[in-house]
């Protein structure tokens, strides 16, 4: 969902309603995300997973605004969204399915089963 949203940044001129979409998925995409790691990952070494996360998280994205910017001087303003739009949607699949309910199961420690619901 937030793949199409940005992509169709780069052909509609009002904006509004494709960025409030990408917001909800990003948004959806941050708690599911910190809750499977808060998870999988023991206490003791939370602290260290998140911020090895928060940096290289924060580092991609000053990448991905140089790049950006780079591309919408080279090519136009609305390439970076059409080419980021379409890089999330190709990685999508692959990351569903290595992020599979069976594989996030396997990495839960023992007792703590994934519920029939999750599964």
């Amino acid at each position: 969902m937030s793949g199409v949203a940005t992509a169709s940044i780069g052909w509609i001129d009002s904006v509004i309603a494709l960025i409030a979409i990408d917001g909800f998925a990003v948004m959806t995409q941050a708690v599911i995300g910190v809750s499977l790691r808060t998870r999988l990952i023991p206490d003791r070494m939370l602290g260290r997973v998140t911020a090895v996360f928060r940096t290289l998280s924060t580092g991609a994205s000053a990448l991905g605004a140089f790049a950006g910017g780079s591309l919408a001087q080279a090519m136009g303003l609305s390439w970076p969204f059409f080419i980021g739009g379409a890089v999330a949607i190709l990685l999508g699949p692959a990351l569903f399915r290595w992020l599979s309910n069976s594989r996030v199961a396997a990495a839960l420690p023992a007792g703590n089963p994934v519920s029939e619901e999750a599964a």
